[in-house]
Order: C-alpha cells, then sequence, then structure tokens
C-alpha cells in the first residue's frame, strides 16, 4: 500500500527498475505495466522521465536492437508493424528502417531456400505461391522475384 507521493515515487522507480532486469521495454510498454498496478499518472510521468534521463529505456535505440536482430528473418513491413505494436512512434521507427539496408535480398533468399523447391523445374503455381507467401510477410515483388531469376540461373550439380 503506498503511504505517500515520496515512497510511491521511490517502489515505482524500483519496481521499473526490477521489469528491466529481465528485458528492454519501450516508453508504451513501461507506461503499461506501471498503470497497470496502480500508480498514478504524475507519478509514472516522474518514473519514465527518470527512465530516459538515465537511458534505460530509449525507443529508437530499442527500434535499432528489434531491427538489427529480426531483420535477418522479417521484412522491414512486418518489424514496422511490431514496433507500432509496441508503442513506438511511426516516425521513429521509419527513421530507424532508412538506416539499414532496404535490400533484403539475402533475407529473401534465405527464405526460399528453406522451400527447398528446385526452382530450374519449378511449375508457375509453385512460383506464384512462394511470391505470394513473402508478399504477405511485407517483402516487395521485384525483390522477390530478383531472387527467384537468380535461383533459376544456377546449375544444378547431379
Amino acid at each position: 500500500m503506498k503511504t505517500n507521493k515520496t515512497n510511491s515515487l521511490k517502489t515505482g522507480k524500483e519496481r521499473a527498475l526490477f521489469i528491466l532486469q529481465h528485458s528492454a521495454k519501450t516508453e508504451f510498454e513501461m507506461r503499461s505495466k506501471l498503470m497497470a498496478e496502480d500508480y498514478e499518472r504524475e507519478i509514472i510521468d516522474s518514473i519514465i522521465s527518470f527512465l530516459k534521463e538515465y537511458k534505460y529505456i530509449d525507443d529508437f535505440r530499442y527500434a535499432e536492437i528489434y531491427i538489427n536482430g529480426r531483420s535477418v528473418k522479417k521484412s522491414y513491413k512486418q518489424i514496422e508493424f511490431e514496433l507500432i505494436a509496441k508503442g513506438i512512434d511511426r516516425d521513429i521507427v521509419r527513421e530507424v528502417i532508412c538506416q539499414f539496408d532496404s535490400d533484403q535480398t539475402e533475407t529473401i533468399l534465405s527464405l526460399l531456400l528453406k522451400k527447398k523447391i528446385i526452382w530450374q523445374e519449378a511449375d508457375e503455381k509453385s512460383k506464384q505461391k512462394s511470391i505470394a507467401s513473402l508478399m504477405r510477410k511485407g517483402f516487395r515483388y521485384e525483390q522477390i522475384n530478383l531472387v527467384i531469376k537468380g535461383l533459376e540461373k544456377l546449375e544444378i550439380p547431379r
């Protein structure tokens, strides 16, 4: 039970630091967690200011790390939706994505190779199915098609 504002601010800071020990959080996620624990709005604002001041939460840096770790398996569009759902501002997400190489050829190649299709012998239906699958994940048609054309030109050792 909170007895006074000073005590609840102190316990709120301790609680926030405890939460951050387990994993990084966005400002939105931290606010949500503290609201769920019935901290007052002013106290939450003070805690967030404290966390930002000491760089315990930084949405820009969080987005950089998140994109860097997931761009090997996911499209930038898919990652953008995930970060926005985590409460990071769309402008921050787009700014961070622009820092990364927009060419995801290696990611597309990796995902296509997992399908274990012999692209030189594949029928049009299976190619279209693979293209559609990758496009639903947010990859651009031009890049997907470029990778498939490259796979079709590879020599198959027999």
